[in-house]
């Protein structure tokens, strides 16, 4: 599995797990068709970096929730872009994560998942990522 695939993978993780949690148009709004498509174009040196990445705030750091670190887009936008998150082609899909005003994606699945009463920390747990990681993994060596 080249590391394009392995981000779509863990995107297709956590999606499945906001269908399960709070139902598919919310899972629909935090991923979608297209996102894929840009994750797969990625140039297979800048996936991996980007993997490794995450699978490091997992591992060595303890991430867990919905959070930058364990986002593809966001490490684009942060360590490639330099923290312009106007140029983030997920957020010209979805309209800018954390922006005031900009009524996200993002922002509507965090606010369901408060408005069903359910911890975002909890449902993505650092044990739910480490799991998904081994999962991905596992396929590898298929």
């Amino acid at each position: 599995m080249i590391f394009a695939e392995k981000l779509v993978a863990f995107m297709e993780g956590k999606k499945k797990e906001i269908a399960e949690a709070i139902g598919d148009k919310f899972s629909e709004m935090y991923f979608n068709k297209e996102d894929a498509e840009e994750l797969l174009g990625l140039p297979e040196d800048e996936a991996k970096l980007i993997y490794v990445h995450i699978k490091r705030a997992i591992n060595k750091f303890g991430d867990k929730g919905l959070c930058t670190t364990l986002c593809p887009f966001c490490y684009i936008v942060c360590h490639i872009a330099r923290y312009n998150c106007h140029i983030c082609k997920y957020g010209e899909r979805h309209k800018v994560c954390n922006a005031k005003g900009e009524d996200s994606d993002y922002e509507k699945v965090v606010d369901e998942f408060e408005t069903a009463g359910l911890s975002i920390h909890k449902i993505f747990s650092n044990t739910f990522y480490r799991v998904l990681i081994a999962v991905i993994e596992e396929k590898e060596d298929l």
